[in-house]
């Protein structure tokens, strides 16, 4: 029998000890993942931050923002128009010719005076620009999603260059290493052995050691910040499949062992998403870019396969759906509309995709009457004026039909042709139309009671319009646009209470 000794005392306080302190350990490991990016908990076909379900919506004027001299600036612009999300490439190359000014040129590496770089020593400008844009980033709530490799870096002119060519570094000769000095196909035909190099590929134990630095010296940095989503490959060949679920393995064991949860996906080139769809726990979201970047994807197809990979999706294990790059091969009539459509149909995130220089277009294409030439700009609207006023337009629809509490609702639509308007609703309390150009649907309020109030965002203003109208409710009722605009309408539709404007272009009201 234990008697209330000073020894028994010290026993039970010491006892009461180890299990507060357990408690705080198990507290302390909840609290660092509870405020990271992660999917929203009542919803997790959308996203939570800081533990708030939140819309990523962006734009990318640079696929590298690091890699931009000021780059503050561009979280800044990113932040006024509203926007919270972009593409971080692990850049290794040097970028486009046409932007030197604005570019740094810098590689991972630190290059020696004999010219060469040393792939065991770091470059201090490239990861301080790297850890100080994730850090201005967080500071601003804009979701970075870091893509590891790009097999554009080790191709052609830039392999000539890279720290990672034999010629051109001091740590493997080509012997060693088994890489060419040059490698002059497009990078679709896979042919640098660079991106083979994993055990269950080639087991090239040579370079795999210097890449096994790199990405460990990169999830050290990002694994400190909440605000970071991680894909594996940008625009990855199938033959890729190994590599990218390799990498995956390797970042998510190095952030469990910091007793951190990252999520992690891939971008194959073309639709290619079913690896990716049907291994939820490899691939924790989706990166379903390419869904607009097809020529035939035009109008309501677009919309379709939106539509078919969100559900596919859900069908394997319900996760967000992202598009970190919105492309298109006519930049001024159909970068806007696609956006829209996927967002409509449900996608998580979404950001234009950077403008990709001038393209020249024959065969069936020429007969598109979009436009007088075949001659356009190609690629996305960047974060210029008309991408601004893009998102703005969206996160100020967004303040009212939001996107987790409400769902696409394409049957309630009547006498709509197709690809004029698209639906998202919560029945009773909030609709939220979208139309392509101008146009007229009927909208079914039948079996719904009391009035609703309607106003008008015109998309290529970025922002409300015109005077608000009523609506009354108990029957179909006809939305017709208000004029001609050259980037379509929405129309956010609520109860007496009438559509909130948010305060700020970055303030979302969350949750309704």
């Amino acid at each position: 029998m234990c008697r209330f000794s000073s020894r028994c005392l010290l026993l039970i306080a010491a006892a009461a000890v180890v299990l507060i302190t357990a408690g705080v350990s198990r507290l302390s490991a909840d609290d660092k993942n509870a405020d990271r990016i992660q999917p929203y908990a009542k919803n997790p076909r959308y996203w939570q931050y800081e533990r708030k379900p939140v819309m990523l919506l962006g734009g990318n004027k640079w696929d590298a923002p690091f890699f931009v001299q000021d780059q503050k600036s561009v979280y800044d612009d990113l932040r006024a128009a509203g926007g919270n999300y972009l593409r971080y490439i692990l850049k290794q190359r040097q970028g486009d010719s046409s932007n030197v000014t604005k570019l740094v040129r810098i590689f991972p590496f630190r290059k020696l005076r004999n010219g060469k770089y040393d792939l065991n020593q770091w470059s201090d400008d490239y990861w301080n620009r790297f850890s100080n844009g994730l850090r201005m980033c967080q500071d601003r709530e804009i979701i970075a999603q870091i893509t590891l490799w790009d097999h554009f870096d080790f191709y052609r002119e830039e392999w000539e260059i890279s720290p990672w060519n034999p010629k051109n570094n001091v740590n493997y000769t080509r012997s060693e290493s088994g890489l060419s000095n040059s490698y002059p196909t497009h990078p679709a035909r896979n042919t640098n052995p660079f991106m083979k190099t994993v055990p269950t590929m080639q087991n090239n134990t040579v370079v795999l050691a210097f890449q096994k630095k790199l990405i460990g010296k990169m999830i050290s940095i990002a694994l400190n910040h909440n605000n970071v989503l991680y894909n594996m490959a940008n625009e990855g060949n199938l033959g890729q499949k190994k590599w990218d679920q390799w990498w995956c393995d390797f970042i998510r064991s190095e952030a469990s062992a910091a007793g951190k949860t990252i999520y992690t996906t891939t971008m194959f080139d073309g639709q290619n998403w079913s690896s990716v769809v049907n291994n939820p726990s490899t691939y924790t979201y989706v990166e379903g870019s390419k869904v607009g970047s097809r020529w035939t994807e035009r109008g309501q197809t677009q919309y379709d396969v939106a539509v078919g990979l969100i559900n596919g999706t859900n069908a394997k294990q319900v996760r967000p759906v992202n598009a970190v790059k919105i492309r298109t091969q006519k930049i001024e009539k159909h970068a806007q509309e696609r956006l829209w459509r996927p967002f409509m149909a449900g996608f998580a995130a979404l950001s234009h995709h950077r403008t990709g220089g001038t393209y020249t277009a024959g065969g069936s294409d020429s007969s598109d009457d979009n436009h007088a030439s075949n001659t356009y700009l190609r690629g996305g609207l960047g974060f210029e004026q008309d991408a601004q006023n893009n998102v703005k337009a969206m996160r100020a629809f967004t303040d009212v039909v939001v996107p987790w509490e409400t769902s696409p609702r394409q049957d309630l639509l009547t006498n709509r042709a197709r690809d004029e308007a698209y639906l998202r609703a919560k029945v009773g309390e909030v609709y939220g139309l979208y139309f392509v150009d101008t146009g007229s649907v009927g909208l079914k309020l039948g079996g719904v009671s009391g009035t609703f109030r309607l106003r008008w965002i015109d998309i290529a203003k970025g922002g409300y319009t015109g005077t608000e109208q009523t609506l009354t409710a108990g029957s179909t009722v006809t939305i017709t646009t208000p004029g001609s605009t050259t980037g379509g309408w929405a129309a956010v539709i609520a109860k007496t209470a009438g559509p909130r404007v948010a305060t700020s272009p970055n303030k979302q009201l969350l949750p309704h």
